[in-house]
């Protein structure tokens, strides 16, 4: 007794420390985990804010080199108009031709760069139409002039409408590159902010990482460390405890043992003895009947009536001793289970049932029916002990019978059926039984061994057995066996 409060004592400590050590190790990785995310989320949120003002700043430099373009396409376009006009030399249309192209596209570009901006906008809504007009004005000039009317696109010139577009394209353009300088100004000022503010974020969270898996292996090593202690207060008794189970075990074997050999011992003793029954009663079986042959009616009528008796207990004597002998085989005579094909099975029970199916006008139906690792002598008795049963056990109807299977996860799920008289609830475990009947013999022979033997021969095949049934209506006997695997 002090040997087991010790025990629970020890095994009440090492669950307070075990309890302990898990909830100090939880919290710590707990905030270590709060730690890491909460600085991935500053990390990522960083990253994204670093991103959109790059983003902004690529944007505003992409935009000045847009105002710088379309300024310059306009210059080189006015550059090729003049040199046109001056000369009248083709080779001046190259840059001019070249210009105007470019010109409206780079208008485009622009507009998407500033879809945002509306001072901006406000300010292109200004300088697209002069732009146009100063395009007009060149085309006009350079479509006069390939024409031969010299004087007229000169005249133009002259008028220095041409100059006036270009004067106030420039004010808003001077105007348009102020404004992106500035916008550029910002979005670079704020872009290194955001990367100061990033190291610093960066510098903190390594720092915190530090302390993190600082207190993590403090955490481990002190769980550890106390894990330890206990497994060392364990010891001594785990050692005991294997020596115990060890005993044990050698004990149960030892029993086990003797328990198979008694079985044995008793199965052949029942098969002996059964057997070494058959030769006496075989004799006063044949002497019986002899003798009622024989002095039939010369006798008076008691000793007719007492000769029939013998007759009768001496014939059930015999099925008694032969259903015995068959229940020992199961365990004693077993053959090697085998690839068995259960219609092969079925087939050679109703062969061997067919003169009471007959008798009876009973009629057997089956469903297609698998093949199974069995042993098919004892199969064809399962089958036939259930069928002969449905036969037997009828009811005012003519007897039906139909057998099926089902497969399932690891075996197959089997179905006797039949219309009979079937048997109420509190008989479902009793008629497994050996020697339990249910009606009596003169309505019902037999031994009452016959459902002994199927329970024995499906236990044998690693199977189960149990029975349904409705008074009246009919009764379902379900048993499983083993699936054969390819």
């Amino acid at each position: 007794m002090k040997r087991d409060f010790s025990f629970k004592s020890v095994s009440f400590r090492y669950a307070t420390i075990t309890w302990s050590i898990e909830k100090k190790t939880a919290v710590m990785l707990g905030l270590a985990s709060v730690i890491l995310v909460s600085l991935n989320f500053i990390f990522y949120w960083s990253f994204i804010k670093q991103k959109e003002t790059s983003e902004r700043v690529n944007q505003s430099q992409q935009t000045l080199q847009k105002i710088q373009g379309i300024l310059s396409a306009i210059k080189d376009a006015e550059t090729g108009q003049r040199g046109y006009l001056l000369t009248g030399r083709e080779t001046y249309l190259e840059p001019y031709n070249r210009a105007i192209k470019t010109i409206n596209p780079q208008i485009k570009e622009l507009k998407s760069l500033l879809f945002s901006d509306s001072i901006q906008q406000q300010q292109l809504s200004i300088i697209e139409p002069l732009i146009q007009k100063k395009i007009t004005e060149l085309k006009e000039t350079v479509d006069l002039n390939k024409n031969q009317n010299i004087k007229t696109a000169k005249q133009i010139v002259l008028t220095n409408q041409g100059q006036e577009f270009m004067v106030q394209i420039r004010i808003v353009i001077q105007k348009m590159e102020s404004q992106e300088s500035k916008n550029l100004q910002t979005w670079l000022k704020a872009k290194d902010e955001k990367a100061q503010k990033a190291q610093i974020l960066f510098l903190v969270g390594i720092v915190l990482n530090f302390v993190a898996f600082y207190l993590v292996s403090q955490a481990i090593q002190q769980e550890t460390n106390e894990r330890r202690q206990a497994e060392a207060l364990f010891k001594q008794l785990n050692e005991e405890l294997d020596s115990k189970v060890q005993a044990r075990t050698a004990e149960l074997k030892e029993v086990n043992s003797n328990l198979l050999l008694s079985n044995r011992e008793l199965e052949q003793f029942a098969y002996v003895a059964s057997h070494d029954l058959q030769e006496p009663l075989r004799a006063v079986n044949s002497y019986t009947q002899l003798l009622a042959r024989k002095y039939q009616g010369n006798l008076d009528a008691k000793a007719d009536k007492y000769i029939g008796y013998i007759v009768e207990g001496s014939t059930r004597m015999q099925q008694l001793i032969n259903d015995l002998l068959e229940l020992s085989r199961v365990g004693t005579r077993c053959k090697e289970l085998k690839l068995t094909a259960c219609e092969t099975v079925l087939s050679q029970v109703l062969d061997n049932l067919k003169v009471a199916i007959a008798q009876n006008d009973a009629l057997v139906t089956h469903d297609p029916l698998p093949t199974v690792m069995g042993d098919q002598t004892q199969l064809i008795q399962l089958f036939q002990n259930l069928i002969s049963n449905a036969i037997k056990f009828r009811g005012k109807e003519p007897p039906r019978v139909h057998v099926s299977a089902v497969q399932q996860e690891n075996e197959w799920a089997f179905q006797v059926c039949d219309n009979g008289i079937g048997m109420e609830a509190e008989y479902f475990e009793r008629i497994f039984m050996i020697f339990q009947r249910l009606n009596s013999r003169k309505e019902y022979p037999g031994t009452g061994i016959g459902l002994a033997i199927c329970k024995k021969i499906v236990e044998r095949h690693g199977g189960r057995i149990w029975v349904e049934s409705t008074v009246g209506i009919g009764t379902t006997f379900h048993f499983t066996l083993n699936r054969y695997e390819y």
